[in-house]
């Protein structure tokens, strides 16, 4: 009889929605609604701990929290000479209105038309492969959440020119959607982080509950060295233009933020995450984003962060200086203006 009533219901799925929605729709007719649900996106930029908190986010039984659903498509949308032209300003005017049609279940996205033929190229290469892709799987048994959302960085997934900023704070000030603004202080860690992963080419995540040599293993099928325990030599080069980068992430991130209203957002560092007082701040992302039991232990060994390591390189001292010479701080100052209080 079981048996039956589950071919009846796929029988019924794929009639209603057709074989991209199927599964989604076996896996919730199971799973209870929440009276209400509300949405929400973690915005960041590399290496900041992100995944780490959307894992602990996602480990509440009452949140659905995905990773970066823009990537790599939104960043990868417009020919590299068009990025920062009429193509790059086109695909960041339709972020917003890609992400509200993920969030309310469309079954199709329409970007605008576009005037520039490259851009136009670009719309119509996201609709037909980055939508149809996640169609139907994108938040697959979810009607048990209260709280859906994912996590984007905007600066490298569609927002990199300033008119496509301008238009993506716009669409932020207006939608219903909430902010989680993540952003890191100490940027002598974030480079040391950045070049661990992307020069030394050494695993970016060590996952909770494996043993060093297990870890190993992991990396090397990943195609990257493990987490060395050792700290590396600062490349002082590298070091100046990825913390250029950073501000300049920093920078677009801010612009969203300042435009959104302070009951939709909360703005946290990555060090008040694994600080002394994470609970607390913790538990007021779990009650802000839309879950009930604002009491419930998140798990926070899914993922442990590279970037939690002990000491950041061999030479503090010679990568600050590095910095300094490339005109950035040690310290990230706040990532909006003094005073405004929707900043701790």
């Amino acid at each position: 009889m079981r048996l039956a009533c589950r071919a009846v219901v796929a029988l019924w799925a794929l009639a209603r929605c057709g074989v991209a929605h199927m599964h989604c729709e076996l896996n919730e007719t199971r799973r209870s609604k929440c009276v209400t649900r509300s949405h929400f996106l973690v915005l960041s930029y590399a290496r900041t701990g992100s995944s780490f908190l959307v894992k602990m986010l996602n480990s509440h039984r009452e949140i659905c929290a995905r990773g970066e659903l823009m990537h790599p498509d939104w960043g990868g949308a417009c020919e590299r000479g068009d990025r920062d032209g009429a193509c790059g300003d086109a695909v960041g005017a339709a972020a917003g209105g890609a992400v509200d049609a993920m969030f309310s279940g469309a079954r199709d996205w329409k970007p605008a038309a576009a005037a520039d033929a490259a851009a136009a190229r670009a719309l119509e290469t996201l609709r037909a492969t980055w939508w149809r892709r996640f169609d139907g799987y994108r938040f697959c048994g979810t009607r048990k959440c209260c709280a859906v959302g994912f996590k984007w960085f905007p600066h490298t997934q569609g927002a990199r020119t300033a008119a496509a900023g301008a238009a993506l704070a716009a669409w932020a000030a207006s939608t219903d959607v909430r902010f989680v603004v993540l952003h890191r202080r100490h940027l002598l860690a974030q480079v040391a982080s950045l070049q661990r992963k992307n020069v030394d080419h050494e695993a970016s995540k060590i996952y909770g509950g494996r043993t060093y040599g297990a870890t190993v293993g992991a990396a090397a099928r990943a195609g990257a060295k493990p987490r060395s325990r050792a700290r590396p030599r600062a490349d002082v080069a590298y070091l100046g233009a990825s913390c250029r980068g950073i501000l300049r992430a920093r920078a677009g991130l801010a612009r969203v933020a300042a435009a959104v209203p302070r009951d939709r957002m909360r703005v946290v560092a990555y060090e008040d995450v694994v600080g002394d007082g994470a609970d607390a701040v913790l538990a007021d992302l779990v009650g802000f984003i839309g879950a009930r039991d604002t009491a419930a232990k998140l798990t926070t060994d899914l993922v442990r962060n590279g970037n939690g390591t002990d000491g950041f390189f061999a030479d503090d001292a010679a990568a600050a200086a590095a910095l300094r010479a490339a005109g950035c701080p040690e310290v990230a100052p706040r990532l909006l203006p003094d005073g405004d209080a929707r900043e701790p």
